[in-house]
């Protein structure tokens, strides 16, 4: 009665201190699967089909898409010895897409020349061409010898081997005879060309010559191009020349990328056959441009004459060069304004310019300027945060050349930080005064809400100037119809119906949140815990444990003296009985013949292994380590010991052939090992 008193007590105690003792019995570990348990196994037929698949490509000239596939190869998991073959099959197929990638090229190439004529470059194409194809039979044939290989060590000839893993390799070998029908096709067409090469031979060649005035000139103006078109000195009129310019840019500045942008203008001979036509340089910013004159035969003189192609000439291209000059920060955050500034100057008159700034693809700001620029820009609020391009780019205009600057820059929130200040102990009822600083990487936040959590009531204030608050939360014994807290900065709060504790000694949570006057920063979330005395409860609990030990103590005193009023009775020692020991079980019958037999042959195992059976050792143990020099000796005395475990251990009774057999074994077993030690 006195320890149910007792526990009935604690348990009471601890149930007011800490009424939320039951939330802690959570587990201590989510339990998962064992990651050792997962593994991968390589898609052997998914591989086969990923190669037959380029392969189609290649047939289909998407050389690119194929390219594509083979680069996803190379990062499959696989073991590291199928890992060197694939890479060694996939080098052939690297260099033979290259090799008909260009082989189709050479092709039309001078399949386009042969039709205009042109024959002069059309001859040393197909030369190329001609080896390429050599190449590419040669390719075609490794892979062929490659691909047997592969499969050999997929086990796609094993007997094993699944039907998906069969058809992968089937359809695989259907892919490479089209290949092989794709090269025999390009061979053909190859020597179609040069058939019509041969034939274009026998045509009277002709001459087409080039000249321009001036030699330099700003885009935009004209220039005169002028030649003469002949042939065996006679002159040919009534011809249509093409003029073509060509000037090469920087595509990409970065990867510098080469794009070669034409201008065609066509003119006509005339009757000495000489030809003039007026050229306008277009607005390429570029420091030279190339003109070439070409003649392509056409209706009867297709048949008559050859085509020609005159020696290119080069031209001076000028223009007023921009310079632009950027100032921007290398982090921006998403709300708040940033400056970029710069100036744009040419030299030649630093004449007005239109400037924008763009982020990746979105527009910031654009404007007119002439030399100095400012522009304050704040970011839209659905930028997405993480790394952009910023660039500031000036439009060319005419005569001057267009500039641009691109730098990368951060795009972020502003991060708010706190220092909040709370008391460690609060006496009931009191006060919790809680005060603190809000501030950025910039400086305070003004006017910043900071909501305030306590159970079941909230309410907000407003930092000052200075990002400081200050606020106090009062905790009753009894529920209170005033407001939660008295701050200057008050703005609103919710009823303080469960400001009230009535708990001895608590632990308590008051939550504080911010948030920013703007969407230039994030929320910021504060939890403080703080530690509460009620005197008048913790009094209460100490005045009931008091009277628990009273009454505890008093049924002890009574139940002491009662025991002294009350004589003992005497006691007779009654010597105590000496235990007899236990019987050591026998095994008798036909288990006590078998355990014999076994008996019977230990000796001479341990003799001859030099390894002795100590008790803590198994049968099964002492058989894996007793190593016997006749194989036969071995195998009678595994089954020697197998009809000894079961015997020893299963529930069912052995018969008596089994203890025949035991002995017969035990017999032949001890004659092997004499015979082979003799």
């Amino acid at each position: 009665m006195k320890r149910l008193i007792i526990a009935l007590s604690i348990i009471a105690l601890l149930g007011v201190i800490f009424p939320g003792l039951p939330t802690f019995a959570q587990p201590v570990r989510t339990p998962h699967e064992n990651p050792d348990t997962a593994t991968g196994l390589l898609d052997r037929a998914g591989l086969l089909l990923s190669y037959s698949q380029i392969i189609n490509l290649a047939t289909e000239s998407q050389y690119r898409n194929a390219q594509d596939i083979l680069d996803e190869l190379e990062h499959v998991d696989m073991p590291d010895d199928i890992r060197y073959i694939i890479n060694q099959y996939s080098n052939l197929y690297q260099r033979l897409l290259t090799t008909l990638d260009n082989l189709e090229a050479l092709l039309d190439e001078a399949s386009g020349l042969l039709a205009r004529n042109l024959i002069g470059e059309a001859k040393h194409l197909l030369d190329t061409a001609r080896a390429d194809i050599r190449d590419a039979s040669t390719l075609s044939e490794d892979i062929e010898v490659a691909t047997n290989s592969l499969s050999d060590k997929l086990g796609v000839f094993a007997i094993s081997a699944t039907s998906q893993l069969t058809q992968a390799h089937t359809r695989l070998e259907e892919s490479l005879e089209r290949l092989s029908d794709l090269i025999d096709k390009l061979n053909s067409l190859n020597q179609s060309l040069t058939e019509q090469y041969v034939q274009k031979t026998r045509l009277i060649p002709t001459e087409l010559s080039l000249s321009i005035n001036p030699a330099s000139a700003y885009v935009g103006d004209k220039i005169t191009a002028s030649g003469r078109l002949s042939s065996d000195g006679n002159p040919l009129t009534r011809r249509r020349i093409t003029i073509t310019l060509e000037c090469k840019t920087m595509a990409n500045t970065n990867n510098n990328v080469m794009v070669a942008a034409t201008t065609n203008t066509t003119t006509t001979t005339r009757f000495d056959g000489t030809y003039v036509t007026s050229i306008t340089l277009p607005y390429e910013y570029v420091d030279k441009m190339t003109l070439t004159a070409v003649y392509q035969p056409a209706g009867n003189d297709a048949n008559i004459y050859l085509g020609s192609e005159s020696p290119p000439v080069t031209i001076t291209t000028m223009f007023y060069q921009t310079m632009l000059e950027v100032s921007s920060p290398e982090r921006i955050y998403r709300g708040l304004p940033f400056t970029v500034s710069g100036t744009v100057t040419d030299n030649h008159d630093n004449a007005s310019r239109n400037i924008k700034v763009l982020l990746d693809d979105t527009s910031l700001a654009e404007e007119v300027v002439s030399g100095p620029f400012s522009f304050e820009i704040t970011l839209p609020e659905k930028t997405p945060l993480g790394t952009g391009k910023l660039t500031v780019a000036v439009s060319p205009q005419r005569r001057y050349s267009g500039a641009s600057v691109q730098r990368s820059v951060t795009i972020s929130v502003l991060s708010i930080y706190t220092d909040i200040r709370t008391p460690s102990i609060v006496l009931l009822p009191g006060d919790i005064q809680i005060s603190g600083m809000v501030y950025s990487e910039l400086g305070p936040v003004v006017a910043a809400p900071v909501s305030l959590y306590f159970k079941k009531s909230s309410t907000t204030v407003r930092t000052s100037a200075d990002g400081s608050f200050s606020s106090v939360i009062k905790l009753h014994l009894l529920p209170q119809e005033a407001p939660l807290l008295d701050n200057p900065f008050y703005v609103s709060s919710s009823p303080a119906d469960s400001s009230s504790d009535f708990s001895p000694i608590g632990t308590h949570e008051i939550e504080i949140t911010v948030e920013p006057p703007k969407t230039w920063a994030t929320t910021t979330n504060v939890k403080r815990q703080v530690f509460t005395i009620n005197p008048l409860s913790t009094a209460l609990i100490l005045a009931i444990l008091v009277a628990l030990w009273l009454v505890i103590r008093r049924r002890s005193w009574m139940r002491t003296y009662t025991e002294k009023e009350i004589p003992p009775a005497e006691v007779v020692a009654v010597p105590a009985a000496t235990p007899l020991p236990a019987p050591v079980p026998k095994l008798t019958g036909i288990k006590g013949q078998v355990l014999s037999a076994y008996r019977s042959v230990l000796a001479t195992v341990e003799k001859i292994s030099g390894v002795i059976m100590s008790p803590d050792i198994t049968l099964r143990e002492f058989l894996k380590t007793a190593q016997l020099p006749s194989p036969t000796a071995t195998d009678r005395f595994a089954e020697l010991t197998t009809i000894t475990e079961s015997t020893l251990y299963s529930a069912y009774s052995p018969q008596q052939d089994t203890a025949a057999r035991a002995a017969e074994l035990a017999t032949n077993i001890k004659e092997e090992l004499r015979s082979g030690t003799t």
